[in-house]
C-alpha cells in the first residue's frame, strides 16, 4: 500500500435493502483508526457494532469500505480525474448548484472509467431535489468488457406545516462499476415515497412506500480463505436473480416523558420469477 493513500468509510444501511445508505462517515487516521502499511491491517480506537436502529425504528446494519492505492511490481498504472462545480446559488438555507466528474484508472491489462454528472437544486427553502447519473466502462478480469450507467433522483420537501415527504427513484444497470463505494447493487431498481406527519407535539405518523426489483446475477459470498486473499478487484459471479419486493409501513411515534414509543406495522410481498413456487411469499409484521 501507498502510504497515506487509504480512505476508510464507515456506512450505514438498511438492513433488509442492500444498497440504501442511510449515513456515511469519513474515518480519520489517528483519531479514529490506526493503520499498518506493511501488512495492510487496520484498527479502530473505538469497537464498531454491526447493528442500531435508525431514527424511523428501522434496522440498519453497519459496513466498512476501505479504498487505497497500491505500488506495482512491474509495469505503469495511471489515475486521472477531476470535478468540475458550478454554484446557482450559495445561500445555506438555499443551495444549487451543478456539478460534473470524471475518473480513470488504467492498471496496464485493466482500464476503468467512471463519469458522470450530478445537482443539487432547492425551490425555496423547504424543497430540494437531488439528481445523480454515472456511467463507468471497465475491463473486467472475469467477465471481459463491461459498461453500465446508474441514475439516482430524490426530491424532499416540506408540503405543509408539520408534514414531510420524499419521493426516491434509483437505477443501477447490471454492468455498473464503481470501484469506490458498494453501495448500489448492480441491476436494482427502486422507487417509493416516505410521508411523516407530526399530528401533536409528541405524536408522529409514518407512511412508506417502497418498490425494489432485482435482475442479473448476484456475487457469490466470499466463504474460503483462497478467496479472502485473492487479489482480484471483481466479484464473482453467483446465482442468477429475477425478483420484486414490496414493502408498505405504517408506524405512529410517541413520546411519552423521556421515552420514545414505536409501533409499525410492516407488508411485504416478495415475488420470485425463476422460482415462482418456492420463493415468492408475503408476510406481516407489527
Amino acid at each position: 500500500m501507498i502510504n497515506g493513500s487509504e480512505k476508510v468509510v464507515v456506512e450505514l444501511i438498511d438492513f433488509f435493502s442492500a444498497g440504501t445508505v442511510v449515513s456515511r462517515k469519513d474515518l480519520i487516521r489517528g483519531k479514529d483508526y490506526d493503520i499498518n502499511y506493511d501488512n495492510g491491517s487496520i484498527i479502530f480506537r473505538q469497537p464498531l457494532l454491526q447493528t442500531e436502529l435508525g431514527d424511523a425504528g428501522q434496522i440498519l446494519r453497519r459496513q466498512i469500505v476501505v479504498t487505497y492505492q497500491n505500488e506495482q511490481v512491474s509495469g505503469n498504472s495511471n489515475i486521472y480525474g477531476g470535478q468540475l462545480r458550478y454554484h446557482l446559488n450559495r445561500s445555506q438555507s438555499q443551495p444549487s448548484w451543478i456539478g460534473a466528474n470524471y475518473f480513470q484508472e488504467n492498471l496496464g491489462i485493466r482500464n476503468f472509467v467512471l463519469y458522470g454528472a450530478n445537482a443539487l437544486i432547492s425551490f425555496g427553502e423547504k424543497t430540494q431535489l437531488i439528481a445523480e447519473y454515472a456511467r463507468s466502462q471497465n475491463d473486467s478480469e472475469i467477465l471481459g468488457y463491461v459498461n453500465g450507467s446508474a441514475m439516482r433522483f430524490e426530491l424532499n420537501s416540506e408540503l405543509v406545516s408539520g408534514i414531510l415527504g420524499k419521493l426516491y427513484y434509483s437505477k443501477a444497470d447490471t454492468g455498473f462499476a464503481n470501484n469506490a463505494t458498494i453501495s448500489f447493487v448492480p441491476g436494482q431498481t427502486r422507487y417509493g415515497a416516505d410521508l411523516i406527519a407530526k399530528v401533536g407535539a409528541t405524536t408522529s405518523l409514518q407512511f412508506r412506500y417502497d418498490q425494489e426489483d432485482n435482475i442479473g446475477v448476484a456475487p457469490r459470498p466470499l466463504t474460503t480463505l483462497a478467496d479472502l486473499l485473492s487479489p482480484r478487484q471483481d466479484a464473482i459471479p453467483g446465482s442468477a436473480v429475477n425478483n420484486s419486493l414490496r414493502t408498505i409501513s405504517l408506524g405512529v411515534q410517541q413520546n411519552i416523558g423521556t421515552a420514545l414509543l414505536n409501533l409499525d406495522l410492516l407488508y411485504r410481498d416478495r415475488q420470485d420469477r425463476l422460482s415462482p413456487n418456492s420463493l415468492s411469499s408475503n408476510s406481516t409484521q407489527l
